[in-house]
C-alpha cells in the first residue's frame, strides 16, 4: 500500500493564498481597502477573495492527497514578501511622498461630479452662481479636484472670492518660500494611479512648513504669475492668499474619488 505523503510546496502555497485571502478580507471588512483602490473597485477585491479562497482549497487538497514531497518553489517570495511588508507596516494612506515623485496638477481633467442617486444635480456654475461674494466657498471633496481645475483654467472666476480648502503642504522646485500647494491625491483606480492636485496658497508663516503637513486655509482668491518648473513657461494661476490657517486639520478621506458620489 503506497503511503500519501503531504507537499510541502503545495501546502506552503495554499497557506500563502489563504494568508492572501485574510488580509483582502480584513481591508473590505474595516474598509482599510479604500487606501488602495477606489470605492467603486471594492466588489472586484470581494471577488479577488473569493477566487483566491478556492484556490486555497484547492491546493489544500492536492497537498494532502499528493504522493510526491514536492518543496516550497523560491518564486513563492514574491507573493510572501509584499504580504510579510503590507502586514507588518499596515495600511496606510499615501501622502507627501506620493506626490514628489508624480506631476502636480493644477488642472485634472474629467473630474467633474455629477449627483449622485437622492442629491441634488450640482455643476460648478450654479455653485459659483449661488454663492455670494462674500460666503466661503469651501471645496467639498465631490468638488474639490473639478474646482482646482476650473481655477486654473478660469483663473479670473474665483478672484475676490473667499476660498477654503484642506491639503497638505507640497512644494516645487522654484517655488517662493511663502507658497505652497495645498494638495490632495486624486485616485482614479487604485492608488498606483494616484495624481496630487494642488492649488497655489500664499502667506508668511508658509515658509516654515514642513511638506506633507495637513492643514485647512482660508483666504481670497487672486490671479498671480506662475512658471511651471516642468514646462518652463509663464502663466498666470489662481491663488488663494491666506488670512486664517488650521494647522493638522484633515479630511475624512485621505483621497479624492472621481465619481463616487
Amino acid at each position: 500500500m503506497k503511503r500519501t505523503r503531504i507537499s510541502p510546496g503545495a501546502a506552503a502555497w495554499a497557506a500563502i493564498l489563504l494568508a492572501w485571502s485574510l488580509w483582502m478580507l480584513r481591508l473590505l471588512v474595516s474598509e482599510d481597502v479604500l487606501l488602495y483602490v477606489h470605492p467603486r473597485m471594492r466588489v472586484f477585491v470581494w471577488f479577488a477573495v473569493l477566487g483566491f479562497l478556492v484556490l486555497s482549497a484547492v491546493t489544500a487538497r492536492s497537498a494532502l492527497g499528493g504522493t510526491v514531497g514536492r518543496a516550497p518553489r523560491a518564486g513563492y517570495a514574491l507573493f510572501l514578501v509584499p504580504l510579510t511588508l503590507a502586514v507588518a507596516g499596515g495600511p496606510r494612506a499615501l501622502g507627501a511622498g506620493a506626490a514628489e515623485n508624480r506631476l502636480l496638477r493644477a488642472a485634472a481633467p474629467g473630474t467633474a461630479q455629477s449627483a449622485a442617486p437622492g442629491r441634488t444635480e450640482r455643476t460648478l456654475d450654479s455653485i459659483l452662481a449661488s454663492a455670494d461674494p462674500g460666503t466661503v466657498l469651501s471645496f467639498e471633496d465631490d468638488f474639490h479636484s473639478a474646482m482646482a481645475a476650473d481655477m486654473a483654467a478660469a483663473p479670473e472666476r474665483y478672484e475676490g472670492r473667499r476660498l477654503s480648502l484642506v491639503g497638505f503642504a507640497h512644494r516645487v522646485p522654484g517655488l517662493p518660500a511663502d507658497r505652497v500647494f495645498v494638495t490632495r491625491l486624486l485616485i482614479t483606480c487604485c492608488a498606483a494611479d494616484a495624481e496630487p492636485v494642488g492649488v497655489l496658497a500664499s502667506w508668511p508663516g508658509a515658509a516654515g512648513l514642513r511638506g506633507g503637513e495637513w492643514m485647512r486655509v482660508t483666504g481670497t482668491g487672486k490671479r498671480t504669475a506662475y512658471r511651471n518648473p516642468y514646462t518652463g513657461k509663464d502663466s498666470f494661476v489662481a491663488m488663494v492668499e491666506v488670512d486664517e490657517v488650521v494647522p493638522g486639520e484633515q479630511p475624512a478621506s485621505a483621497y479624492l474619488y472621481p465619481g463616487q458620489f
